[in-house]
């Protein structure tokens, strides 16, 4: 069992991390605009890249229910396509945060939809159905792309944070094995830290569409980290300015330091933040499903201790 309780509060600690790290992730998204930057990144690829060749792989496919004169009308529409957008710059922007949906429809009433709906009619439907289905192709795209950025981040953020916070993976797993009443009181604040992720969570399924925000859900945001934060450094993980290397400049006499402060001391230290940095980069739904799992194993073992006592 300890070594069970152990991972526990290890692995409670990893989802804290990775709440944190994900707070500051998302403010920094906010600061940067990195989210409306990627969508209208997606856009431009999507009116350049995508619009002409649907027009013509759809022409090609309805030949035989054109005639010549609309065929050749259709080809300067798509011609027209590859060298300019169907949009102005300002209505782009507008566009960031519209559904597919919603997009179709503004192309269907724009000037090169007029033009293919006065030519071909109801046949238009299906091209711009096809232009909806390339849509969610890209946007598919753009979304594992800038999930993945998002895990550079945190990843980057992580580290930052794991040397100024002197947040010693190897030292946090040592001190939980060999220290009860550390890994018992971080054990005690599952369900806060639980509730911290979730909370999180279910921010950030209500913003996955967002472009822009308020001055106030800004202030919200930065609030939001500076909570975090908070919570985090003083929940009493064994992290912080008390513990080895930090400490040692006030207090070199300290136990910690004494028996850490030597070169293998400090590049056990360098190796365990850099640790911190790669395991909370796998981010809070990872960790949260490991605290689950051990949660389970946990109370299995208890019951099959509870029923063999008896």
């Amino acid at each position: 069992m300890p070594y069970l309780d152990a991972a526990l509060a290890f692995a409670l600690t990893m989802l804290a991390v990775s709440t944190l790290v994900t707070q500051f992730v998302r403010f920094a998204q906010w600061c940067f605009s990195i989210r409306i930057n990627v969508m209208n990144q997606m856009l431009l690829e999507y009116f350049q890249k995508e619009l002409k060749p649907v027009v013509d792989r759809e022409m090609n496919r309805l030949k035989d229910k054109v005639t010549d004169e609309i065929a050749e009308e259709i080809k300067k529409q798509s011609d027209k396509l590859g060298s300019t957008l169907p949009f102005s710059d300002e209505e782009l922007k507008k566009l960031t945060d519209v559904s597919t949906d919603e997009l179709i429809e503004r192309l269907k009433r724009s000037e090169m939809g007029a033009k293919l709906f006065q030519t071909l009619g109801d046949t238009a439907k299906e091209v711009f159905d096809e232009f909806g289905k390339r849509y969610e192709v890209i946007g598919t795209k753009f979304t594992a792309s800038f999930r993945e950025n998002s895990r550079r981040w945190a990843t980057g953020i992580a580290l930052i944070l794991a040397f100024a916070l002197n947040i010693d993976s190897l030292f946090i797993a040592n001190t939980y094995i060999k220290n009860e009443g550390m890994r018992q009181a971080v054990i005690a604040q599952k369900e806060s830290l639980e509730e911290g992720y979730t909370t999180l969570a279910d921010k950030l399924e209500q913003e996955q569409d967002k472009t822009e925000i308020t001055k106030e859900e800004f202030e919200q945001a930065f609030s939001d980290t500076k909570t975090q934060l908070n919570i985090f450094t003083s929940a009493g993980f064994p992290i912080g300015p008390s513990y080895f290397p930090h400490a040692c400049k006030n207090t070199p006499d300290a136990p910690d330091c004494k028996d850490r402060n030597n070169d293998n001391g400090i590049i056990s230290w360098f190796f365990g933040c850099i640790l911190t940095s790669l395991l909370a980069g796998l981010g809070g739904p990872f960790w949260y499903d490991v605290v689950s799992g051990i949660s389970r194993t946990v109370q299995n073992v208890k019951g099959k201790q509870t029923q063999s006592s008896k």
